[in-house]
């Protein structure tokens, strides 16, 4: 069989913390997959011939090789940059690119997910587990996830003193405040959402590389090069022929 992932949408209970729930689901063969920086945080589940794993993935400040297991299947839970470090109970910074067990952070109340995860049969099970063990978030945005939300919308192209002033605070405040809420400064977390935008153009228009760094907001081709360069270690080029025969 052939490596299969699907998104699905967020409920609208969850719609504001969370991207998407998805499901990856591994061929018979051992391989590896370049992993790059979104800007997002993850709550994932894996299970693989009897054994299973529960843990956190904090957001990537550059590209990483991982290894995926032969006929394994991963259910994740994606988080908005900015809305998963009161959720996951950890500041920004100590989960930014880091894989930790879910006990750690959540204690017992991991434990008693992960036996439930262990005791369903089915992806869309443990999806749905993943997702009502959530709490609910009843507060509004804060002026920081707000600004943060803002430079989200833009992906990445939105001027970062005008995004604080729009949620009414000084550009210095908000990058101070930025790095709690998503592990690092809201310049660098700019540039990974200008990144991201340009790999999804590169999956939608392929070949069409001339007017990309114009598209997501670069000053010129040599600076999408340089960043694709330290987040995904490749050019766009390369990047878009493994992305589609991935």
């Amino acid at each position: 069989g052939v490596p299969s992932y699907q998104e699905l949408t967020p409920s609208t209970r969850l719609a504001d913390q969370v991207e998407c729930t998805w499901i990856g689901i591994e061929a018979e063969i051992e391989r590896n997959k370049v992993v790059t920086p979104d800007g997002c945080a993850d709550i994932i589940y894996a299970r693989q011939r009897g054994s299973s794993e529960l843990f956190a993935v904090g957001p990537m400040t550059r590209y990483k090789l991982c290894p995926q297991s032969a006929a394994s299947c991963s259910i994740g839970i994606r988080f908005r940059p900015g809305m998963w470090a009161e959720i996951l109970r950890v500041n920004g910074p100590e989960l930014t690119d880091r894989v930790v067990p879910l006990d750690c952070l959540w204690s017992e109340r991991a434990g008693q997910l992960h036996r439930a995860l262990d005791a369903a049969d089915q992806p869309c099970a443990w999806a749905r587990l993943l997702c009502d063990a959530l709490p609910l978030c009843e507060k509004p945005r804060s002026a920081v996830q707000k600004a943060i939300g803002a430079l989200e919308s833009s992906r990445g192209c939105l001027s970062i003193d005008f995004a604080a002033r729009q949620a009414g605070l000084s550009g210095r405040h908000f990058r101070r405040l930025a790095r709690n809420e998503t592990g690092f400064s809201p310049k660098l977390l700019a540039r990974i959402l200008r990144f991201r935008h340009a790999t999804e153009l590169l999956l939608k228009l392929p070949g069409e590389h001339a007017g990309l760094a114009c598209e997501c907001g670069y000053a010129d081709q040599s600076h999408l090069i340089s960043d694709f360069q330290e987040f995904a270690g490749q050019t766009p080029r390369s990047m878009a022929v493994s992305l589609l025969s991935s």
